[in-house]
């Protein structure tokens, strides 16, 4: 079984750094502590703002336009917890094995379509959830450095979810999310995903557009070993994940109580 918790690759985050991006990292942290700049403490944090540095190739300017867009929403959304995201991250729609990675290094999110809510209304969580997934994935240099690799399987996948999946997918990716997405895979899509993509990808720049795979099941160990595909994920994956294993973890961390609609949906 994998460990229920995840393990960082390093606690020395600036290791990595060259002589130019540690001279970045220093510009980054004068102009966080100007006067005029309103951003809280947390994000003139070494460690904190090096996760932004990184997730815009060390461009302090759009590192700084995304410390800013982060924050935003992250007022509007509210406390970011196990408590606010419980409910949702125990539905097991978006599943982050520790050791999960595809060919190129990036750390995969499995999304598992079948299991995402019907009613468009129900997405007002997910991006509380992302901002949640964030400081999980964010924790390592290496998935800093290398991304994440989203992979989903369509199948059962309803019709109004893709539509607010899409929409929440960009603005979760975009100028808000310090992380980069190295490569969307969409496994199983059906025919009305297709058309919806067709229509969407026109709006995408080239370089999103060569991100995003529309796959066979067959296909996936192309790109990810099935070594690190969860087995409930896609006929012929081997990896034993104890999900329910992980999401109790969070809650004991946390040193807070199970809610009953959690205990109930990991026994389903």
């Amino acid at each position: 079984m994998e460990p229920a918790t995840p393990v960082p690759d390093t606690e020395d985050y600036e290791g990595d750094l060259t002589d130019e991006e540690l001279k970045k990292l220093d510009e980054l942290i004068l102009r966080l502590k100007d006067p005029s700049e309103t951003l809280p403490q947390e994000y003139r944090e070494r460690r904190i703002a090096l996760r932004f540095l990184r997730g815009k190739k060390f461009v302090v300017d759009n590192a700084i336009n995304t410390m800013k867009q982060h924050h935003k929403v992250q007022v509007t959304i509210g406390p970011i917890n196990i408590q606010a995201v419980g409910e949702f991250l125990s539905q097991g729609i978006a599943q982050t094995p520790p050791t999960s990675r595809d060919k190129e290094g990036r750390k995969v999110v499995f999304l598992f379509g079948g299991r995402l809510p019907k009613h468009e209304g129900d997405y007002d969580r997910t991006r509380m959830f992302c901002y949640y997934a964030e400081n999980e994935l964010l924790t390592s240099v290496k998935t800093q450095r290398l991304g994440i690799t989203l992979c989903g399987n369509a199948r059962g996948m309803p019709l109004l979810a893709n539509m607010a999946a899409g929409r929440n997918i960009v603005s979760t990716v975009s100028n808000s999310y310090p992380i980069r997405v190295g490569r969307i895979l969409i496994m199983n899509p059906p025919w009305y995903f297709r058309l919806f993509f067709s229509a969407i990808s026109v709006f995408m720049k080239q370089k999103m557009r060569d991100r995003v795979k529309l796959i066979k099941e067959e296909e996936l160990s192309q790109y990810i070993d099935m070594e690190n595909v969860p087995i409930d994920f896609v006929d012929g994956g081997k990896l034993e994940f104890d999900f329910p294993a992980y999401v109790l973890a969070q809650y004991k961390r946390a040193g807070v109580d199970v809610p009953d609609v959690v205990k109930s949906n990991l026994d389903n």
